[in-house]
Formats: structure tokens, C-alpha cells, sequence
């Protein structure tokens, strides 16, 4: 996950549970097309071309996500995440990974009214929270932030490499743990 940030290829990665045309198990049909119809929305609206928008991992350059203050919760994150860090400079790309589907039995946790709600949120964190002053400030800073990184980076990189794997594996526990709430 942290490879194409530590070659200076990224600035944000995401792993896809869908790319490189590969398909992982999936236990609904009705939950790939749900999937599918919201990335496809998001990536209209932020004009990127991702695959997965409703994966939990992620991995970020720690000034693209320590500025940012989320205000959703639950299945919200993943896409506000992806509006907000569209709006700035950062380079973002994906990287296959591995997945195994549950079933209800086994945890899952997201149903119908929650792929509503992600397309309510696209649309909300797309075309309202943009225009809001605290996006505006957010997008000012890791602009300023990535201009100011990549001479830093050349002089230390295994500073960089510790930056990206303590965000990482961070915002790894804090959607484990937000999603492991009823």
C-alpha cells in the first residue's frame, strides 16, 4: 500500500478490491452494482478514475490527512474521504488487494439504506461541502503542504517512509474501530 507513495508516485493510495480487471468474491450481486453505481458517481463528480471508493484501505501522505477533519461517521468516511482529497494537488492511485466477502451472519454490517445514504453523500461532500470555508482551508493546506514536500522527502527518506506507515496504519484502526460500533 505504501510503495507508491515511498517511490513519490502518490500522495494517496487506495486498495481495490476491482482493479486491474480483477474481480474478488463477492457474496451480493446487489452489493458489486451498488458499489459500482457509487464509484462511478463519485468519479463523475471528483473527475477521478477509481475502482473502489468503499474500501477500508488507505494509505496517506500524513500532511493530506492530518488537516482534514471529517465530520461523517460509518460508511460516510470513505466518500467524503474521497471528495475532500479530490478538491486538492494530491496524487492518488490504487493498488490491488485482496479480499473475502462476508455475510450478514459473518459481521457485515452495510444494507440498502446505507448505499442511499453514500449517494446522498456524494452528492453532499461533491457540491455543498466544496463551497463551505473549512474545505477551502483544508485544500489551501496540503496544497501548500505538497509544494513544500518533495525536497524534504529527498533529504530523509526513511523519515518519510515512517511518516506514511504510522498514518496508515492509524486510519486503518480508526475505521476498524468506528465500524465495530453497532
Amino acid at each position: 500500500m505504501i510503495a507508491p507513495i515511498l517511490a513519490g508516485q502518490a500522495d494517496v493510495v487506495y486498495g481495490s478490491r476491482f482493479s486491474l480487471g480483477r474481480t474478488a468474491q463477492v457474496l451480493s450481486r446487489y452489493h458489486y452494482l451498488a458499489n459500482v453505481c457509487l464509484t462511478w458517481l463519485s468519479n463523475l463528480l471528483t473527475r477521478r478514475r477509481l475502482t473502489d471508493i468503499e474500501t477500508c484501505y488507505k494509505a496517506f501522505r500524513a500532511g493530506v490527512i492530518k488537516p482534514l477533519h471529517l465530520s461523517s461517521r460509518g460508511f460516510g468516511l470513505e466518500v467524503e474521504i474521497t471528495a475532500l482529497i479530490a478538491r486538492t494537488n494530491a496524487r492518488t492511485c490504487e493498488v490491488p488487494i485482496s479480499y473475502q466477502g462476508r455475510n450478514y451472519e459473518e459481521g457485515k454490517k452495510i444494507g440498502f439504506w446505507d448505499g442511499v445514504m453514500a449517494g446522498l453523500y456524494i452528492f453532499w461532500y461533491n457540491l455543498i461541502q466544496p463551497q463551505l470555508p473549512s474545505t477551502r482551508r483544508y485544500r489551501h493546506a496540503v496544497n501548500t503542504y505538497l509544494l513544500q514536500q518533495p525536497a524534504a522527502w529527498k533529504k530523509s527518506p526513511s523519515r518519510a517512509r515512517r511518516e506514511v506507515e504510522l498514518l496508515a496504519a492509524s486510519f486503518f484502526f480508526l475505521q476498524q474501530n468506528l465500524y465495530a460500533f453497532p
